[in-house]
């Protein structure tokens, strides 16, 4: 019996994975996710909310985190998304992170000069090498500096490692999501 241990570990782990995959992307969530960040806007414009309101200090650049945030702080945020069938924060922003990172990725894809994530890595890291040498940038400054590349590349590589089934079905809904993001 015990060689049949290992077998279900990875019975489970896939079963797991199943589980977790259950909320794949698609259009009616890539639709009711957009539907109900537009109306997001328009309620933070209501009630004047800027995007450092609705930013997670500690980490600008995860937007998961800062979306999450904002639910919880936000009340009538929470209507919102349930209005849109989405339970809770936490699985809105899930879902808003994989479908921005997937958006990303498609973007990036399609631009002949945006390059792999490698060649963007290393062009930012050789921009802030030459940053680093210039006199006339004082170390808070480059501190500054610094915090913004590490929260670009970090951003960058969430992009990079978005799913194909995600990226797929991004393309399929990119004049929704197209016409979101250019708002």
């Amino acid at each position: 019996m015990r060689h049949f241990t290992p077998l279900f570990a990875a019975l489970a782990l896939m079963l797991a994975a199943v589980a977790a995959s259950a909320t794949d992307l698609d259009s009616d969530v890539i639709d009711r996710w957009a539907d109900s960040m537009d109306e997001i806007e328009v309620w933070a414009q209501e009630n004047e909310m800027s995007d450092a309101d609705m930013t997670d200090p500690d980490d600008p650049t995860n937007l998961e985190a800062s979306m999450s945030m904002a639910v919880s702080q936000n009340p009538s945020m929470q209507d919102i998304i349930e209005d849109y069938g989405f339970n809770d924060g936490d699985a809105w922003a899930s879902t808003g992170a994989r479908i921005v990172n997937a958006y990303g990725a498609v973007v990036m894809e399609e631009d002949p000069q945006a390059g792999s994530y490698e060649e963007m890595q290393q062009q930012m890291q050789a921009q802030l090498e030459q940053l680093e040498s210039d006199p006339n940038i004082n170390e808070q400054q480059l501190e500054m500096i610094r915090e913004q590349a590490s929260g670009a590349m970090a951003m960058m590589e969430r992009m990079a490692s978005a799913p194909e089934a995600d990226k797929d079905v991004v393309r399929n809904n990119r004049g929704r999501l197209d016409q979101l993001f250019e708002q």
